[in-house]
This record gives C-alpha cells, sequence and structure tokens, in this order.
C-alpha cells in the first residue's frame, strides 16, 4: 500500500509517495552448547596413548563433548572417551558425565564467558566421572579439566586428567578445544503478526557461517514462534533447525536489558559435513534488538504494529527557490523525483537523502513552468 498526498503551490504539484516493509537489524549471537574436544597423545615409558571423544553411536569420532541424557546423573554433559594403548592396539570406550565451567558472564548478556570467542577463559576448572565395565569388573574413574582458551579465539587447550584408581591409570591428556560462536544480523520486517526476516551469522574466532530465512509469528509481547527452518553453512550444507512448537520452547523477551530475545533450537544434526547424525544438536540463540519506533519500551520484533504516521510534504516559495519540507521518520532513505506531466508521467530523481530532521528541507529552483515533485520514502 503506498499513501499520496497531493499540494498545489504556485503552478508546482507535489506527490508523496510511501514504501511499506521497512526492514530493522537486530543483532544476533548464536553458540552451540556442545563443546569440540581433539584427539591428544600421552607418552610414559616407551608407551603411547591417544584418547578420543565423541557421541556417535556408530563408534565415529566427532569430538563432542554434549548434553547428557543420563537421568542418574547431575552432571549436564558427557561424552564417550575412547582410550587406546598404541602399543597393544587396545581400546577401551570410557562413558563420561562431566561439566564444562562456568567463569562468569562478564559483560552481562546473558551467556556464559566460556562460550563466547572474545571472552577469555583462564585456568577455569571443571571435573567428572565414570564407571566402566571391562568385562570381568565396573571400575570407576575420574577426570579434572583445566581449561584455557585467549579471547579473540575460538580454539583454546584443555588439560584433562585421567584416572583409574583400579588399573593405576593416572595420566593427564593435553587436548584442543573448540567452541561455536556466531555472531551477525537478522534482517527483518513486521506485518501484523508475522514477521519475516533473513539471519546473516559468521563465525567469531573460527571459519564458518549461517545464512537462511528465519519466519516469526507474534504471539504477544514477549513470545514469538518460529516453524521448522533451515539455514546453510559455509560449505552449503543445510542444518535442520526444529520449529518452537516441537522443542516447546519459542523466542522469548527477556527482562535483563528489555531487549534482548532468546531460544534454544534444536537440530538432528548440527555437524552434516560428516556423516554422523545425531550430534551438535542444542544451540542457544540470543537477540538484540534496540529498534523501537513508537518509543514505548517494547522492541519492533514483537511490538504490536500501530498506524504509522503518513509522511506529510508541504511546499512553500522563498524568492526564486521553491522549499519543500519533508515531515517523516528520521534515519529513513527519501528520494524527490520530477515529471513535467502526470499522464504519461516521466519521474526521474532529483536529490536522494537520508532523512534526519522533522521537517526535512529540501531546495529546489522554482520552474519555469509547471512541474510535479513527488517524495518516495523508503
Amino acid at each position: 500500500m503506498k499513501t499520496l498526498v497531493n499540494a498545489v503551490a504556485v503552478g508546482a504539484a507535489v506527490l508523496l509517495c510511501l514504501a511499506d516493509g521497512r526492514a530493522f537489524d537486530a543483532q544476533v549471537i548464536l553458540g552451540c552448547v556442545s563443546v569440540r574436544l581433539h584427539p591428544a597423545t600421552y607418552e610414559a615409558l616407551g608407551r603411547a596413548y591417544t584418547l578420543e571423544a565423541t557421541t556417535a553411536m556408530d563408534g565415529t569420532i566427532n569430538g563432542e563433548i554434549g548434553i547428557s541424557d543420563n537421568p542418574d546423573t547431575t552432571r549436564f554433559y558427557s561424552t564417550t572417551l575412547v582410550f587406546t594403548d598404541l602399543t597393544w592396539f587396545m581400546t577401551m570406550y570410557i562413558t563420561c558425565d562431566l561439566d564444562v565451567p562456568d567463569p562468569g558472564d562478564s559483560n552481562i548478556n546473558g551467556i556464559s564467558d566460556f562460550f563466547e570467542a572474545d571472552r577469555a577463559v583462564q585456568n577455569v576448572r571443571s571435573d567428572g566421572e565414570f564407571l566402566m565395565d571391562d568385562g570381568m569388573d565396573v571400575l570407576a574413574g575420574t577426570v579434572d579439566l583445566v581449561w584455557n582458551r585467549s579471547a579473540g579465539t575460538a580454539t583454546g587447550t584443555c588439560d584433562l586428567r585421567l584416572r583409574i584408581p583400579d588399573y593405576g591409570v593416572d595420566m593427564t591428556f593435553k587436548h584442543s578445544f573448540e567452541i561455536y560462536d556466531y555472531r551477525g544480523t537478522y534482517a527483518y520486517t513486521v506485518h501484523e503478526a508475522e514477521v519475516t526476516g533473513q539471519m546473516t551469522l559468521t563465525r567469531l574466532g573460527g571459519e564458518g557461517s549461517y545464512v537462511g530465512a528465519w519466519p516469526l509469528t507474534r504471539v504477544d509481547q514477549w513470545e514469538l514462534q518460529f516453524p521448522q527452518f533451515s539455514w546453510t553453512n559455509e560449505t552449503g550444507n543445510a542444518i535442520q533447525f526444529l520449529s518452537s512448537a516441537y522443542m516447546e520452547i519459542p523466542l522469548y523477551q527477556g527482562m535483563m536489558h528489555g531487549t534482548n530475545y532468546y531460544t534454544i533450537l534444536g537440530t538432528g544434526d548440527g555437524w552434516p559435513d560428516t556423516g554422523t547424525y545425531d550430534e551438535y544438536m542444542v544451540w542457544l540463540l540470543n537477540l538484540f534488538d534496540a529498534n523501537d519506533t513508537d518509543g514505548d519500551g517494547i522492541p519492533n520484533l514483537s511490538d504490536t504494529p500501530g498506524p504509522a504516521e503518513p509522511p506529510r510534504l508541504a511546499i512553500r516559495i522563498e524568492g526564486q527557490q521553491a522549499i519543500l519540507e519533508l515531515t517523516a521518520e528520521t534515519e529513513r532513505e527519501a528520494a524527490i523525483e520530477q515529471t513535467a506531466k502526470l499522464l504519461p508521467a516521466d519521474w526521474a530523481s532529483v536529490a536522494t537523502f537520508t532523512v534526519t530532521n522533522r521537517p526535512h528541507r529540501i531546495e529546489m529552483p522554482m520552474p519555469g513552468a509547471p512541474v510535479f515533485w513527488r517524495a518516495r520514502v523508503e
């Protein structure tokens, strides 16, 4: 729908044209809840051992330390540690329940510094335990972990001390690890209760990206729902995310800043570049929307759109100049177009600008014959 306003002064006519569907940008932080632990080797007394992590049921090494589904533990994370004696080619699979550290939230954005690549992690500790059945006995063991990562990188180091007292095992493996932290924008438009938008994200401190549409439906100020959707990563593979109805977690408006939103995204395969499924499945999305067109304290993303104030265009004469005054929302892009006749019209752009004042003044030379001007506000 376009709004037209006509005005006539000194033989010059003015038309106003407003384009609907203005886009807004919100800032987004997307992070995987899982941690990727790379293989490490330990050598002692002329023998070498490797330790790897995986959550893949077929034994494929995917490095994941992921959310635990063990109802009998208070630990939030779990993985299978694959311990291999390279001398005797003997492998043990150790299902381990453990925690990753939470060093705090220094920038108070609701995200643990451990999962933000722009925040340093220095000598923070976590631990875990396991019971291992070697076919003859059930052996108890523990893991102690020390994590370090510099600010600005997604990769750090993890010293993992593995102890199995009944076997006399006490080894410290020096691993590297990765977090997956993506930053970018959600460019969206609102029409009644429907939000359409495009997500553009780039991995912070490492290589990677996500691009794709994310449709939302506003329930009220505090809640937006979304259907199943997919985003494409840097290798061209599509990541299929589950709907908010399936996850039973919509996009909520937060209380911390008044401009923040958060949700949990679930996917059956968060790393489709491998042949393994059901890995890297849980992601946290935080969105920050500073747009508040009507100034009521509710970001545009979940605000109920009110009737837009129609732009107004006025004309007056100052000496040998025609002064056009455009009253419209600031920061919007506008253009002045001109034609000598309306039927048929042959509009030509004579000025383009960003609206900075209310009203915004545009000076035009006084025409020698009647002309038509129009302002197009995007």
